[in-house]
């Protein structure tokens, strides 16, 4: 479980994660880590890779795949043919390892990848995401999802699904992204954050929280570290 939030503007993109790695078994769901990085930038490109979902792909940590160098160069080198063939690249390289835990897995049917920022074939920022579905009879479907302006996800989402649909308050709403600055996104996903925490608290539940990390994506650059 997780919570993923992000906010795509004119010419930047906000991403917000949590920090909870869970992990279940038939004994019951437990907390593993509560500092899980889960947003990893490219080479030095402007764009992040965040993932919910499962947390190991077989033995490997996701964020051991997604900072291991061949993959880092694979997709540093497709960056620039565009975000069609990074995410394509992702798929060659991962799609068995992540079929297979799918399968294996008691509990979790799902692994997401968020490709959020800029690529050389589209004038505005992107949060395009990928994600593979255990459907039963032994199938793992795979889909491509381009976002708007903004983006939940992970188990969080179910606490927060209405603001995508009608402003969070008076002041927040993401129909005020693109016109507003990235300082507005920022402020809006902590505020999203508070909620979906607080509603989580009074369902007594523990489906994420830990340490959150941000990225805010422009051209020039990304600026990612923890926010806890």
């Amino acid at each position: 479980m997780s919570l993923l939030l992000g906010a795509r503007g004119k010419d930047f993109v906000v991403l917000m994660t949590d920090g909870f790695s869970l992990r279940t078994s038939d004994k019951g769901t437990t907390l593993e880590n509560g500092d899980l990085k889960k947003l990893f930038q490219i080479g030095d490109r402007p764009c992040v890779i965040a993932h919910h979902g499962q947390n190991e792909l077989g033995a490997v940590k996701v964020g051991s795949v997604l900072t291991n160098p061949v993959f880092q160069k694979v997709q540093a080198s497709a960056w620039a043919r565009g975000l069609n063939v990074a995410m394509a690249r992702a798929v060659t390289r991962l799609d068995s390892s992540v079929s297979q835990t799918l399968k294996s897995s008691p509990a979790g049917n799902l692994f997401g990848l968020w490709f959020a920022g800029f690529w050389p074939c589209t004038a505005n920022p992107e949060i395009t995401e990928l994600v593979w579905q255990h459907s039963g009879n032994n199938r793992v479907r795979t889909a491509m999802m381009p976002h708007k302006e903004l983006v939940i996800g992970g188990g969080g989402l179910k606490h927060l699904r209405e603001f995508l649909g009608r402003p969070i308050d008076d002041e927040f709403s993401a129909g005020k992204i693109m016109a507003s600055p990235v300082e507005y996104s920022m402020a809006l996903v902590k505020r999203l954050y508070e909620i979906a925490a607080e509603r989580q608290a009074s369902a007594g539940e523990k489906i994420f929280g830990g340490t959150r990390q941000m990225a805010v994506i422009t051209r020039d650059g990304v600026d990612l570290g923890p926010m806890d």
